[in-house]
């Protein structure tokens, strides 16, 4: 059986130009959600947008910040996960997609397992 896993980013901000890195250091699985019977997984705390570079263009992302719900985290160490030399984090915040997070948990609960 496969685990689907929502990933929550820390945001890396060069510090000599105006690049950005994004670490994914802490993600939500099904099963830890399913251990607290709850789609809560945390406080928003803000909107953010992040300019991306992709080719010759820059798109803009638009990310909320929350303050997670630490007894279903499930934090991982993974390769690609080290932050470079000479960049430096812009806060302390786990961000998300906004596709991701809906304003109130939801009255139900179902198992998907």
């Amino acid at each position: 059986m496969s685990t689907s896993k929502l990933f929550l980013m820390r945001i890396a901000k060069s510090k000599n130009d105006s690049q950005y890195f994004v670490l994914m250091p802490a993600a939500f699985t099904n099963d830890s959600l399913y251990k607290y019977k709850s789609s809560y997984i945390g406080k928003y705390i803000k909107r953010t947008i992040f300019p991306i570079h992709y080719n010759d263009s820059t798109l803009y992302a638009t990310l909320y910040a929350i303050e997670p719900l630490k007894s279903a985290l499930i934090t991982q160490a993974t390769k690609g996960d080290t932050l470079p030399a000479g960049y430096e984090y812009i806060d302390d915040n786990l961000y998300g997609l906004p596709n991701n997070f809906e304003p109130k948990e939801s009255t139900k609960f179902y198992d998907f397992r």
